[in-house]
C-alpha cells in the first residue's frame, strides 16, 4: 500500500462549473461528458482546455509583470519556493524576461547574496508609505 492513501470518490463529477458564465450551457456540457456522450471528442476537449488554461496562466503572468517596476517594494507571498522565503520583504532589482530579481532586506537561507529570481506571481507589491 502507498504511504499516502487518498479517498477517491467514485462517480463524483461536479454537475456545475463554479463561477462559469452561462452555467446552463456549462451544466449541459458537463452532463454530456459525465454521461459519456462526448467520449470520442474527449482528447480534443482536453487539448482545448489545456491550451486555454495555458493562455490564461500566461495572461495572469503578463498582468502581474505589468504591475511591477524596478525599485518597487515587495513581499514574497505563498506562491514562492522555497517556503521559508514566504513573508520576506525586499526591493525589485531587475525584471528579466518573465522573472523578477528581488534584493531581500535580509539574506535568508541559501540566498546569501540576498538576491533571488522568482515569478512575479510570487510577489505582492507593498503600498508606499506617505
Amino acid at each position: 500500500m502507498a504511504k499516502r492513501s487518498r479517498n477517491h470518490r467514485t462517480g463524483s463529477v461536479p454537475t456545475a462549473i463554479p463561477g462559469a458564465a452561462g452555467t446552463d450551457s456549462a451544466d449541459r456540457l458537463t452532463a454530456r461528458i459525465r454521461d459519456g456522450q462526448l467520449d470520442g471528442q474527449l482528447p480534443a476537449l482536453i487539448d482545448v482546455i489545456n491550451q486555454r488554461t495555458r493562455v490564461l496562466a500566461d495572461l495572469k503572468l503578463r498582468q502581474s509583470l505589468a504591475q511591477i517596476s524596478v525599485g518597487a517594494r515587495v513581499r514574497l507571498n505563498a506562491n514562492v519556493n522555497p517556503r521559508y522565503l514566504q513573508g520576506q520583504h525586499g526591493e525589485v532589482h531587475d525584471i528579466d524576461g518573465e522573472h523578477v530579481v528581488v534584493c531581500l532586506d535580509v539574506p535568508v537561507g541559501r540566498f546569501t547574496s540576498g538576491h533571488i529570481r522568482c515569478s512575479p506571481l510570487s510577489l505582492d507589491i507593498e503600498e508606499a508609505e506617505t
